[in-house]
């Protein structure tokens, strides 16, 4: 990812601040997850160490769960959410014209189940699939909101910019791009009976392809440009969904 994304970094303040504000009530009465009929928001802070959002300018009815050395993949997640979004999505690794393409680290080649690949769309839809919660709507680029809808049949997605590379995009106003999000997200929620959760027949095996090389090697704009070389992590087998995210991502803690 471009190093105006981690932690620490001139920007990622700002970027933060900017962020914030898709993922709670607008102050316009007719927007947000609230006035769509939500009574219950959980943010799922999932970027980097987990400290993406300002949890400080959140709207107050919100929770927010954020923190590094999580037990799992949306661990926080449970059977009592009717829906999932996905705020800032982005494609799976290797997808040309996608802004910051990767899947979980940008030293991964390529994750697949069942010998087929999966971005990070996928995985999250999956791990609340378990549960029976459908991925409902999503933001991001012209790349992810492809790869989302193609997916998800149904989704409701907002295209907020469109990428020309991996490191550029022509991308709405700030206020086009949160009037969007925040639009998409009332009509996602009046769509949640008509969505289905993601899930994958089992049994199940889980792959993934390291890249050989530096940094330098992996994070370079053009996917023709990756190292031709890596290796294959040991193939994990699982009955279930929810046994194998748990192989893949769980830990103790």
């Amino acid at each position: 990812m471009g190093k105006e994304e981690r932690r620490g970094a001139p920007q990622y303040g700002k970027e933060a601040e900017i962020l914030t504000p898709a993922h709670r009530r607008s102050k316009r009465r007719h927007r947000g997850l609230f006035p769509g009929g939500a009574s219950e928001v959980l943010v799922n802070d999932s970027h980097g160490s987990g400290y993406t959002i300002d949890y400080e300018i959140l709207d107050k009815r919100a929770k927010i769960y954020h923190g590094f050395q999580r037990p799992g993949i949306m661990s926080a997640l449970d059977g009592t959410f009717n829906a999932a979004l996905m705020i800032g999505a982005h494609a799976m690794a290797g997808t040309k014209g996608a802004v910051l393409y990767h899947t979980m680290s940008p030293d991964v080649r390529q994750i697949r189940i069942n010998g087929k690949p999966i971005g990070e769309i996928g995985i999250f839809a999956l791990a609340a699939g378990t549960f029976g919660i459908p991925l409902v709507m999503l933001s991001g680029d012209t790349a992810a909101c492809l790869e989302a809808e193609k997916t998800i049949p149904g989704i409701v997605t907002a295209e907020v910019k469109k990428g020309l590379s991996r490191y550029s995009a022509v991308c709405l106003s700030k206020e086009k791009a949160r009037e969007l999000v925040l639009k998409n997200t009332i009509q996602a929620l009046k769509k949640i009976k008509k969505i289905k959760p993601f899930v994958l027949k089992g049994p199940f095996t889980f792959q993934t392809d390291i890249f050989k090389g530096k940094e330098e090697d992996f994070i370079v704009s053009s996917p023709e440009k990756l190292p031709k070389r890596w290796k294959k992590e040991p193939l994990i087998k699982a009955k279930t969904a929810a046994e194998l995210l748990q192989k893949a991502w769980g830990r103790e803690v």
